[in-house]
């Protein structure tokens, strides 16, 4: 989904591609009527020793041992390159030291089964916009990449990103302790088996849901006065996430209606919230009554 960063100030932006570990990059920002605003340099992610970080010991398949950490952080996503020729994403939950060795937990198992001599190498391509780069708020601001793979193939990509007054924090929607909570509460056996890193995940897509469905309605995240209020929302949307991804279903209920009337609660929800709230369509950072205050109204209906 379309980022945000602050108008006139420095932001610093990341993007995974895909395919292969990117050997290097070079990125262009354009304004959104398309004329080019500038060339930041692209950095890419290195790890471990000269970029490379080796399995020397499988302990589970999420748990591994490597020959070298160096870089690598809970959260990061890692290109896992099999000694058997697969190849894939990984998501890093956490990372520690014992005994002398050097730990990597991943949030779940690589494609494959994992074994002694794979490799991990760096995803994350990163660049700094500048607080010129960001002096004119807008929608629909844009980065073009262009990446060469480890493997020699060139790639392209595009993020969209949005130059705001105000951002819209995700985690106020959901964050990684609510997700927590939320199982250990409802389900406690089985959040007791999860790593933060299982919990950020949950998370994020639970929150992605909610501003998806915004974004639906024709509002724009970063105008809406009131990002609290999406709380609820945010609730219902993890519900849904849980159960999708996990396969978690209170008991006694069918798994495809429990989903469905979490979705239709999730949409009626939506439309309150919205309904109910300051919402800045000028972008001009004040409220008129007239036009940006939303009350929910009510038809009575009647059967003659």
């Amino acid at each position: 989904m379309a980022i945000e960063v602050v108008q006139d100030n420095t932001a610093t932006v990341s993007f995974h591609p895909d395919g292969s570990a990117p050997a290097s990059g070079t990125a262009t920002f354009f304004e959104p009527n398309g004329d080019q605003i500038s060339t930041p340099t692209v950095t890419v992610h290195s790890i471990g020793s000269g970029g490379t970080s080796t399995l020397t010991h499988v302990d589970n398949p999420t748990t591994l041992r490597l020959d070298n950490r160096t870089g690598i952080s809970a959260g990061d996503r890692l290109f896992y390159t099999s000694v058997r020729g697969w190849s894939g994403a990984v998501l890093v939950s956490e990372v520690y030291t014992h005994g002398g060795n050097e730990y990597v937990v991943l949030e779940s198992p690589p494609p494959g089964v994992a074994r002694v001599g794979d490799t991990l190498k760096g995803l994350r391509l990163s660049l700094t916009l500048s607080a010129t780069d960001t002096k004119d708020r807008g929608e629909n601001h844009r980065i073009e990449y262009r990446v060469t793979g480890e493997d020699g193939t060139v790639r392209t990509y595009q993020q969209i990103v949005h130059v705001v007054r105000v951002q819209f924090h995700a985690d106020r929607i959901c964050s990684p302790t609510d997700a927590a909570r939320y199982l250990s509460g409802t389900f406690p056996s089985y959040a007791a088996a999860l790593d933060g890193g299982h919990f950020d995940e949950l998370a994020r897509r639970a929150a992605q849901r909610v501003l998806r469905l915004l974004r639906a309605t024709g509002h724009h995240a970063h105008l809406v006065g009131d990002q609290d209020a999406f709380v609820d929302c945010g609730v219902i949307a993890l519900r849904i996430e849980c159960a999708l991804t996990d396969g978690l279903v209170p008991g006694g209920y069918d798994p495809a209606i429990y989903i469905e009337t979490q979705e239709k609660s999730l949409a009626v929800l939506m439309r309150e919230t919205v309904s109910n709230m300051w919402i800045d369509y000028d972008d001009d950072g004040r409220v008129d009554e007239a036009t940006e205050l939303n009350p929910l109204f009510s038809i009575d209906a009647v059967r003659v």
